[in-house]
């Protein structure tokens, strides 16, 4: 499991539907720590494994709902920690194993529950299957998520010349 899958950081700003230099700033701010880029030398690109970028998948759907920055860097590690384990531990994953044990997961995101005080919400995040009624706050489809973020990859893939999903 040393050598892990990386995906080039162009391909995962479309995928996560962030713009290149958005993303950047997103990872040059400090709020997302990646998992394939241990290792990495000062001055080597950035190295995104599929966990980070299913991470970033989840953040961008966040920010849709008005999360800023740090919330949906907090709420994504949550969620994200809580199915797959240590968020480390899964960067060895591959996208067909991430999307298969997110599928039927829904994030979801009350508030004034008080479980994680992050500035101006109060925010319980919980997951599991879907909501049996229909509360005040976000509720996200991450198989959903997922798909989709897997397939804009594939669709990078294919109109950079290749056949097929490549990671390097």
């Amino acid at each position: 499991m040393d050598e892990v899958a990386h995906i080039s950081h162009a391909d995962t700003a479309f995928a996560v539907q962030l713009r290149p230099r958005a993303l950047r700033h997103i990872l040059d701010g400090g709020q997302v720590r990646l998992a394939g880029d241990n290792g990495r030398q000062p001055g080597q690109w950035r190295r995104l494994a599929p966990v980070d970028t299913m991470r970033l998948g989840v953040m961008s759907a966040l920010f849709r709902y008005g999360c800023d920055t740090d919330e949906a860097a907090e709420i994504s590690a949550t969620v994200l920690t809580q199915i797959l384990g240590s968020l480390e531990d899964a960067r060895g994953l591959s996208l067909a194993a991430l999307t298969s044990r997110l599928a039927g997961m829904f994030l979801r995101v009350s508030f004034g529950r008080g479980r994680l005080a992050m500035g101006r919400m109060d925010l319980a995040v919980t997951c599991g299957p879907p909501p049996a009624s229909h509360e005040h706050g976000i509720t996200i489809n991450l198989g959903i998520v997922t798909n989709e973020t897997v397939q804009r990859l594939e669709l990078a893939a294919l109109s950079r010349g290749r056949s097929g999903l490549v990671v390097t």
